[in-house]
């Protein structure tokens, strides 16, 4: 997703005849981001403890208006769109 994953992908199809679609490059990078993650919250836990955990109230959710609706069907066909292209 970020700016110099596309111009590097770019680059290496002018360079090369190598194309990489956005799920190839998902493919690639989410198994070292699910190892990544959890192994930086150890390691924040680790340099930054906290004392005490704090108790929250989380109010609850009000129902789902029809805008809402509309706008998760479109997010997600969004969503799916740009993973399928290529």
């Amino acid at each position: 997703g970020s700016p110099p994953n596309a111009i590097t992908v770019a680059k290496l199809a002018e360079i090369s005849s190598i194309s990489i679609s956005f799920l190839e490059w998902m493919i690639a990078a989410l198994p070292i981001v699910i190892i990544l993650v959890p192994l930086t919250w150890l390691i924040l836990l680790w340099v930054f403890p906290f004392k005490k955990a704090r108790a929250i109230k989380i109010p609850k959710l009000k129902k789902t208006s029809i805008k809402q609706k509309i706008f998760y069907i479109v997010f997600l066909a969004t969503i799916l769109l740009w993973l399928t292209t290529g």
